[in-house]
């Protein structure tokens, strides 16, 4: 299961209410708004509550669907940071598919 943010991911209004792209880019991780309301931390990151909206869509707040999410998406970042250690960094295939399997 989750482990303490799933709380503040059930109750964050961009994760499972209408999007509203204002309010997403005022408000922090935790769905609280950064500039009117009270205290918060200003963790701005719209990109991973996006995931957690999408993470939602498909699979509602059940933790293996996040966790499925989690595993692809790690899976695609090691295989863009071999591609990349390839064709720009110009290492033998051999090196840059050590330096992914670190990575993972």
């Amino acid at each position: 299961g989750f482990f303490m943010d799933d709380v503040m991911i059930s109750r964050n209004v961009n994760v499972f209410g209408e999007l509203d792209w204002r309010r997403l880019m005022r408000t922090d991780y935790w769905g609280l708004d950064m500039f009117d309301g009270p205290w918060t931390h200003k963790s701005f990151r719209p990109l991973t509550v996006l995931t957690f909206r999408w993470n939602y869509l498909l699979h509602g707040f059940e933790s293996p669907g996040f966790h499925i999410t989690n595993l692809a998406l790690h899976i695609a970042c090691s295989l863009l940071l071999g591609f990349f250690s390839v064709a720009s960094l110009r290492l033998p295939r051999s090196w840059a598919s050590l330096l992914t399997a670190l990575f993972f």
